[in-house]
């Protein structure tokens, strides 16, 4: 091979290696950008929510059967379906209206499917005579470990949750080995959550005092003019930033409408502002009120019964209502001549 032959195949093998090189940077950056549509995930694309999918089966628990159900795990998948508050930039969860509060979802995970798959999975382990126990080490499995679970089909899935579950239930050591085994779960703390029973949960329901009222109607000057805020936040208190006012502004726009005294409205606010404010969140609470506060007349005694009935509060001793309903109070100056 001449001189001249052995330089062009060089030149050409060199040319061939940078074009290769090209080629690889920009296929390894056009899979990056455009991932292989065939890739399995447990996140569908163009959304950030993990879906576990429905476990076909027998939805439908018979009597004897209703009691195996977790009413906890229950209540716990209808908290987290329905997700956190929604806060205004001040922190306080916000109402809507209808002083519903409002939510919005901040969980990666659909619950959609967990009680459905829940019921699936009790009734076939039931049809093969698996104890309480088990069944009930299965459920909280499920509930804290479904999204593991969601990209096997239904009969890889129930396989392999007999295979960590035998009819008798299992411990946690086994449980250790067989999670990591058949799902490639791993836990800390052993599954803890698995043999212990499930917690008793509640939706936490936040203070009036937490809640930033929708306020539908701004009221007139002559409506403000009978609000205590002014008197009942003192100068101390001049930082207050809550939204104590707008609750009064919607108790008093409710009672004129429902053509209350300029007295029963100012007895009304007292009644929320010193004895309900610091108190659990009630979306009926403007019709609570109304009726503690007949419009053929209130005594103290009567009015302490209906706040215990509507809002188990206790206003005994409460010297702001007890002064007012004497007409001792510098709330009285409110009221026109």
């Amino acid at each position: 091979m001449g001189k001249k032959t052995l330089i062009i195949v060089i030149t050409i093998i060199i040319i061939a290696l940078i074009g290769g090189v090209i080629y690889g940077v920009l296929s390894a950056k056009n899979k990056k950008e455009n991932p292989d549509e065939s890739v399995v995930t447990l996140r569908p694309k163009n959304s950030g929510v993990v879906t576990v999918p429905k476990i076909e089966g027998n939805t439908e628990l018979s009597e004897d059967r209703k009691d195996l159900l977790d009413e906890n795990i229950l209540k716990l998948i209808e908290i987290n379906e329905k997700g956190s508050y929604a806060f205004n930039s001040k922190g306080y969860v916000l109402a809507d209206e209808n002083g519903e509060l409002q939510y919005e979802n901040l969980n990666n995970d659909d619950y959609a499917n967990y009680k459905h798959n829940l019921i699936v999975i009790i009734n076939i382990l039931v049809d093969e005579d698996y104890t309480k126990v088990a069944i009930e080490q299965v459920q909280r499995f499920y509930y804290h470990y479904a999204l593991s679970l969601a990209s096997y089909d239904k009969e890889t899935t129930i396989k392999k949750l007999k295979r960590c579950f035998p009819k008798q239930g299992t411990t946690q050591q086994n449980l250790v080995s067989n999670a990591n085994i058949e799902f490639g779960i791993m836990s800390t703390d052993k599954f803890k959550a698995v043999f212990e029973p499930s917690l008793t949960v509640d939706d936490e329901i936040p203070k009036f005092s937490g809640v930033a009222p929708y306020v539908k109607n701004q009221i007139t000057e002559v409506q403000e003019k009978i609000c205590i805020y002014d008197i009942y936040i003192s100068p101390t208190q001049s930082d207050y930033d809550g939204y104590l006012e707008s609750f009064l502004h919607i108790i008093i726009d409710s009672f004129s409408k429902n053509e209350y005294t300029e007295d029963e409205t100012i007895l009304a606010q007292l009644v929320f502002a010193t004895a309900l404010f610091d108190k659990e969140y009630s979306p009926n609470y403007i019709e609570k009120i109304i009726k503690c506060i007949p419009k053929e007349g209130v005594t103290y005694d009567n009015l302490k019964n209906s706040v215990m009935s509507e809002f188990n509060t206790d206003i005994s001793g409460n010297l702001f209502i007890i002064n007012y309903l004497n007409g001792t109070s510098d709330f009285k100056e409110l009221i026109k001549d």
